[in-house]
């Protein structure tokens, strides 16, 4: 007897194509959602281990948090950072001799965000794609003129002063970036400080000049944030200027700023 084996034919084949690419690229965004909320999980777990390293830190350095960039306003500054230290200018900054390195596990490196791709080079490497808040945790620009006076770069927040300022509502480390204009176009660099809205001028007076914003919101939309307290939160942004002081495109890369617009109030909680 002869047997007779049904196979697909060509009309049932492309039939059958055209449901799996409509399937595929209907679930696309899904998948795509599903695993950037992965990467947020992993973002959310290393902000914690940031803010517990520099509460550490505060705890056997007579409770003030670690410096942001102490020697940013001296001479041939720019080689300390909270994240770690060079030699020159010119030279990468070295994570394992940063001021956190000792709390930050076996390895002492800061953790890469896993969100945080396809960025140049710049001039603030070695942070994970976290920046830190300079002004009023990392330095004190409501004590001295940020810009003028050293001492606004070798003072910083201290755990005692919890009566003063509400640590809850007091930015420490966020997801941050910076635009830039390249030659080849505009591209994205690492950044390691989280700028608030407004300049102070003089400390203690919150002027209508704003900064170049540097809160990144590459998680579905939203920057995950750690406050100065240890909770944790996912921000939406507020708003944001057309281009930086570097020429780069804010919009473009989802760079700005969450809270209200009236104030640097989430930098600057008293």
């Amino acid at each position: 007897m002869r047997s007779h084996r049904k196979g697909f034919t060509l009309i049932e084949l492309l039939v059958a194509i055209t449901v799996i690419s409509i399937l595929t690229a209907a679930l696309m965004p899904t998948l795509r959602s599903a695993k950037e909320a992965g990467n947020s999980a992993k973002c959310l777990s290393n902000l914690r281990q940031l803010h517990l390293a520099n509460v550490l830190y505060a705890e056997n350095h007579d409770g003030k948090f670690v410096l942001a960039a102490e020697d940013i306003h001296g001479p041939g500054g720019g080689l300390k950072r909270w994240h770690g230290t060079r030699p020159t200018p010119t030279d990468p900054f070295d994570p394992a001799l940063g001021p956190l390195a000792s709390y930050l596990g076996r390895d002492g490196k800061i953790k890469q965000c896993p969100s945080f791709r396809d960025y140049i080079a710049g001039f603030e490497v070695g942070g994970g794609g976290y920046g830190y808040n300079e002004v009023y945790v990392g330095g004190r620009g409501d004590l001295f003129d940020i810009g003028f006076d050293p001492n606004s770069a070798t003072h910083s927040l201290s755990l005692n002063d919890h009566q003063a300022w509400n640590l809850s509502k007091l930015v420490m480390f966020c997801d941050t970036a910076m635009p830039r204009a390249t030659p080849q176009g505009q591209a994205i660099a690492e950044y390691s400080f989280a700028e608030p809205p407004y300049w102070e001028s003089p400390p203690g007076t919150i002027t209508s000049v704003e900064s170049s914003p540097s809160t990144h919101f590459r998680h579905n939309d939203r920057a995950n944030v750690i406050w100065c307290d240890g909770h944790a939160s996912r921000e939406k942004m507020s708003y944001t200027s057309l281009l930086n002081v570097y020429g780069g495109d804010n919009n473009k890369f989802k760079v700005g700023w969450f809270g209200p617009r009236t104030d640097n109030a989430c930098w600057k909680s008293e």
